[in-house]
C-alpha cells in the first residue's frame, strides 16, 4: 500500500518568493481572529534549501528546529535529534538538498529586539 501525507494549504509560495515576509507579516497582523471560528491560515513553502548552516537544532533540550531562509525563519517546536539528522542526511562536503515545509501559524517572531518573519 502506497501512503501518502496530504496537507491542506491555503497558500504554496517557493522559498524565494520574495513576498513571504510581508504576507507573513499581513497574516501575523490578523492573529487576534484565528480560533474564533476563522481557521488560521496555512502556508507551504517548497524548495527550502537546506544545509548544516541552515538548520539549527536548539534550547534547553535540543527540541526546538530552526530552518533558516533568506526570507524567514521557521521554528519547529517538540522536534527531535532524530529530525534534525533526517533533514542533514545527504549534506555536508558543501552539499543540500531540498525540502518543503507547512507554516501552520505564520507569525512574526520577535527575539532580542530583532523582528524576522
Amino acid at each position: 500500500m502506497d501512503a501518502q501525507l496530504c496537507y491542506y494549504v491555503d497558500f504554496i509560495l517557493d522559498s524565494d518568493d520574495p513576498k513571504i515576509p510581508d504576507m507573513i507579516e499581513e497574516l501575523s497582523g490578523h492573529e487576534d481572529l484565528w480560533g474564533t471560528g476563522l481557521v488560521e491560515p496555512r502556508i507551504a513553502i517548497v524548495n527550502v534549501k537546506v544545509d548544516r548552516s541552515s538548520l539549527q537544532l536548539m534550547g534547553a533540550k535540543k527540541t526546538t528546529l530552526c530552518v533558516r531562509n533568506p526570507l524567514f525563519k521557521m521554528l519547529t517546536f517538540r522536534s527531535s535529534k532524530d529530525e534534525y539528522d533526517a533533514l542533514l542526511l545527504g549534506t555536508g562536503n558543501g552539499k543540500y538538498r531540498y525540502i518543503n515545509v507547512i507554516a501552520n501559524n505564520p507569525e512574526m517572531n520577535e527575539f532580542n529586539r530583532n523582528v524576522t518573519p
